[in-house]
């Protein structure tokens, strides 16, 4: 909860509306003062929704009201009677519109489904203060820390709602399949094993219930389908968004990569021209060094370290979006790894590994795939901890399955993850201010497309995740 509210006051500092300097948050939660607050969740379910979910109603007895109302002293404050989205639900909708269904993805409830009512007093909450047309309250900090507590109010309803949907899908999807073959009359039928004639009236009734379960078999296989298409749209959103984002680097990548000589030599051409000048040696002298900022061999040094930097990302980023990364070939999986750790000790002097890889695990797979894994989890690693990091990666087969251990050093997950770790796994979910919160939603989409699952997360000790994947080919001694 701490790590949220720092992230809004660090906003609203940088916004300029308002000094956070020096403020303690357990203070500013106090002053805000106690309030209460109440809703209502409204569901139209389908009759197949009904069934497939267990849902007790379709619809509730009462129609209740869009909107939440905000009440002071039992007073509607007029321009907020839900005619206004004064807890941004359809903002939080859009930013994360998947289904209660997806696997990955973090279902926020919409506008038309909650009714309710928020209730704050003038005396208990001074600092939530009336506009001067007593037309609703001032956006102050204040304000926005009470929008912010209802939120996270809000994410744990929506998370424990998401939580049941998933296990009854899970559930539902394990039992689906069709009769056995040996003993169901619609197999006989096909395989002329009998007639409709011959069938007994016992028989009767259980074709007619065979009927009946593949009728809403295929009712449910239609709906998966929807749901399916409803989850790909909502990734396809998101990686596009990432995917323009990359090829505008890559646009930008190739410019510089067409200049590269140019920007590599350009610092060697000035200290070249004032060494022809005989002003090198003069300008290495204390009285032209004692000042970082005018020390110009210390600056022509960084500057020359900086853009070899840069020249090896943009070489990077092209490198990665070559087509022939995406298409699928024999890899082998420790010299894929390996390749990964070269880069990034290149690109971090900062970073070091440990690697124990079993030899001999061949996959048949496009290299985009373990790189997007590693890349964004030595990524978290790295922004995560601003000192050294030591980076151990385990990799074994077990079960016909291969097994990951990716373990750091560092500080571990923040405080608000380490209850429950994998609520990093949902889209958006970040302690970093500027921070997108999509790298581990990211890992965990791509372990699951490689029919893996993650096995556990830990953050006490340094960031530890363990998974396997089932996709391989060949594996050897």
């Amino acid at each position: 909860f701490k790590q949220n509210i720092n992230i809004l006051l660090s906003n609203w500092d940088n916004d300029g509306r308002d000094s956070i300097d020096e403020r303690d948050i357990n203070k500013l939660i106090d002053e805000l003062g106690d309030f209460s607050a109440e809703f209502f969740f409204n569901f139209k379910a389908s009759k197949n929704d009904k069934a497939k979910y267990e849902y007790k109603y379709t619809v509730t007895d009462t129609v209740l009201s869009k909107g939440v109302v905000l009440y002071r002293n039992a007073f509607s404050l007029s321009s907020y009677d839900g005619n206004k989205d004064w807890l941004n639900l359809n903002a939080r909708a859009r930013k994360s519109p998947a289904a209660a269904t997806h696997d990955t993805g973090a279902w926020r409830v919409r506008e038309n489904q909650i009714a309710g009512f928020v209730c704050i007093d003038k005396e208990e909450n001074p600092l939530l203060q009336d506009l001067s047309n007593r037309q609703g309250l001032d956006e102050n900090i204040y304000y926005h820390l009470l929008v912010e507590v209802i939120s996270l109010g809000l994410k744990e309803f929506e998370r424990y709602r998401q939580s049941i949907i998933r296990a009854i899908k899970k559930h539902k999807e394990s039992e689906q399949g069709v009769l056995s073959k040996s003993d169901n009359i619609i197999t006989k039928l096909l395989s002329k094993r009998c007639r409709v004639q011959e069938l007994s009236d016992i028989e009767e009734k259980q074709l007619l219930s065979e009927i009946k379960d593949l009728k809403q078999s295929l009712r449910a296989m239609i709906g998966t389908e929807r749901e399916a298409q409803a989850r790909y749209e909502y990734d396809v959103r998101l990686l596009n968004v990432l995917a323009t984002i990359g090829m505008k680097v890559a646009t930008s990548a190739h410019e510089i990569y067409n200049d590269r000589n140019h920007y590599i030599l350009s610092y060697d051409n000035i200290e070249n021209a004032l060494k022809a000048y005989d002003m090198w040696d003069i300008l290495q002298t204390p009285e032209y060094t004692r000042i970082s900022t005018k020390n110009i061999p210390k600056i022509i040094e960084k500057g020359r370290s900086s853009m070899k930097r840069i020249v090896r990302i943009i070489d990077t980023v092209l490198q990665k979006s070559e087509v022939q990364r995406f298409i699928p070939k024999s890899v082998d999986l420790k010299g894929l790894i390996e390749d990964i750790v070269r880069q990034w000790k290149a690109d971090y002097n900062r970073v070091n590994f440990n690697l124990d890889i079993q030899n001999g695990i061949v996959l048949n797979l496009s290299d985009d795939v373990l790189w997007t894994i590693f890349d964004n989890l030595i990524l978290n690693s790295i922004q995560q901890n601003s000192g050294n990091v030591l980076i151990t990666i385990e990799v074994s087969v077990r079960d016909n399955t291969i097994q990951f251990n990716y373990h750091d050093n560092g500080k571990g997950l923040a405080k608000k993850y380490l209850v429950r770790p994998r609520l990093i796994l949902e889209p958006h979910e970040s302690t970093r201010n500027g921070g997108h919160g999509l790298g581990m939603w990211i890992v965990y989409n791509t372990i699951l497309s490689l029919r893996g699952e993650i096995d556990s997360i830990d953050g006490y000790n340094g960031f530890n995740i363990i998974f396997h994947i089932k996709e391989m080919s060949s594996i050897g001694n």
